[in-house]
């Protein structure tokens, strides 16, 4: 039987390694895709009318690039006051502020009426 060498030296006891914050090379947050389109319509000719239909649309490019969701509401709710026609609208209340599935459910029936 072959004897296996045994080091003579005791191991070293672990020392605890500080910790990295795991997010230290992350991305930034991606701008919402529905407030990158307004972005890209303005640049490649997209020019909006001057009915109160793209003028809503318009305040909710805007909400989407908001960052904080009072923001996002509060421009919600302007465009439907420029336009209850305006579906997105209702989508991002729906998304933002409804606090019952009954509430999302309304919201969005909403935006599917005004969309049609």
């Amino acid at each position: 039987m072959v004897e296996m060498p045994v080091s003579k030296k005791p191991r070293k006891k672990a020392v605890a390694k500080s910790k990295k914050p795991e997010n230290d090379n992350a991305l930034p947050p991606m701008p919402d895709r529905r407030g990158m389109e307004g972005f890209m319509a303005g640049l490649f000719g997209g020019g909006r009318g001057s009915d109160p239909t793209d003028a809503a649309q318009d305040i909710m490019y805007e909400a989407w690039e908001a960052t904080s969701r009072s923001k996002r509401i509060t421009l919600a709710r302007k465009a439907l006051k420029v336009s209850p026609l305006c579906a997105d609208a209702y989508v991002l209340l729906a998304e933002e502020e409804a606090g019952s599935v009954e509430e999302v459910l309304d919201y969005y029936q909403k935006g599917v009426a005004a969309g049609e």
